[in-house]
């Protein structure tokens, strides 16, 4: 359970500092995952283990409740030493997939939920703010001065607290300089303070949750982002969340597909295809981008079918049985959905008020109990 944003984990940071590492067992690899908050722990499990048992050690160190949400990447380097980001699969057998150590491995949200106020626990909002967070000062969620100011005053207040004369100088040096913007204007601590003002008596819980909510109405919010061009050979970036589809240009949006209109994926070599349906009538057009690689293409189709079943399915459909002559990728996400891990939190809510309300019948009964027995 997290206590504030200003913590010290007593606990981990015994387990890191004091334990000394140990050496794996001969049947046993060592994998090192990095978390949102850039401290890192070693895991070891089983040679031939598949990713969900990484995945599931991770949860329970990190105490995460709702697991759907998040998964872990990896850097992959091809054979033209070419590095791309892979999510591990659960699966699969970890050494397949990173093929040989070090087995380095990175804590990530890989599915942004479109409104955080649906998060049950307080945990997976805040690895959610961490990560979006970090999206920011990376450049890689980008928005005008006027949001990026907004959305800094509000890490300031999570992280220092109430404005006062003495901590400005640290809400100055909070957020502000760690961002990978363009040249922003020399007043922009200033107007970031200005709006700090305003969240006084915000706690740092509060605070984060206020910066979701306005993150989360960014174009780029929860894109996972590929670049490419379009058929007039313009460099694009072509996103894929919650929504659907987006194709930007230098980050501002050109065109947007939602699923509902979305008919069918394909890809070919470099060549990735969206059949969309025309909004006014039955006619439908087929949309071709390309991208840098054949990988990476391949990796956009499956970034594709992920979110797709995520957000629009109730339940993952059953993987299509390969045929003998059946020729191309038969991929399909076996993870749960969305509607599955919402379903679970309600049943979760609905047990803890019925463990509520039968210690407190218990209590009632042991009170009149001991008034009767008097």
């Amino acid at each position: 359970m997290r206590l504030g944003s200003n913590s010290y984990d007593v606990q981990r940071t015994e387990a890191i500092g004091q334990t000394p590492a140990k050496s794996p067992l001969a049947n046993q690899i060592t994998c090192t995952v990095t978390f949102l908050d850039s401290t890192s722990f070693h895991f070891d499990i089983e040679k031939n283990s598949l990713g969900i048992v990484l995945l599931e050690k991770v949860f329970t160190y990190l105490e995460i409740i709702e697991k759907d949400y998040f998964g872990l990447i990896f850097i992959a380097v091809d054979s033209s030493s070419t590095q791309q980001k892979k999510w591990l699969d659960p699966s699969k057998c970890l050494r397949k997939q990173m093929v040989c150590p070090p087995y380095h491995l990175f804590f990530r949200v890989k599915f942004y939920v479109r409104d955080p106020n649906r998060l049950r626990d307080e945990f997976t909002r805040f690895q959610f703010y961490q990560q979006v967070r970090q999206n920011l000062e990376e450049g890689r969620l980008p928005c005008n001065e006027g949001s990026l100011a907004l959305l800094a005053s509000y890490v300031v207040q999570a992280e220092v607290g109430d404005f006062d004369e003495k901590t400005h100088g640290i809400a100055r040096t909070c957020l502000c300089f760690k961002i990978q913007f363009a040249t922003l204007p020399d007043d922009f601590s200033d107007r970031v303070a200005e709006l700090h003002q305003l969240h006084v008596g915000q706690t740092p819980d509060i605070a984060e949750q206020n910066f979701l909510e306005h993150a989360r109405r960014l174009e780029m919010y929860g894109m996972d982002v590929y670049d490419g061009r379009d058929a007039n050979h313009l460099p694009i970036e072509i996103g894929v969340g919650a929504i659907g589809i987006k194709v930007f240009h230098d980050g501002i949006k050109m065109n947007e597909y939602v699923w509902s209109r979305i008919r069918k994926l394909s890809f070919k070599k470099k060549q990735f295809q969206v059949l969309v349906a025309n909004e006014d009538g039955p006619d439908e057009t087929i949309m071709i981008f390309n991208t840098l690689s054949a990988k990476i293409c391949k990796l956009l189709w499956k970034c594709c079918i992920e979110q797709h079943t995520f957000f629009r399915l109730k339940s993952p459909p059953k993987t299509p049985q390969r045929k003998v002559f059946n020729f191309g990728s038969k991929f399909r996400y076996s993870g749960r959905t969305e509607y599955q891990t919402l379903e679970e939190n309600e049943h979760r809510k609905a047990a803890g008020h019925r463990n509520f309300h039968s210690v407190f019948l218990e209590f009632l009964v042991q009170k009149r109990a001991e008034e009767e027995s008097i």
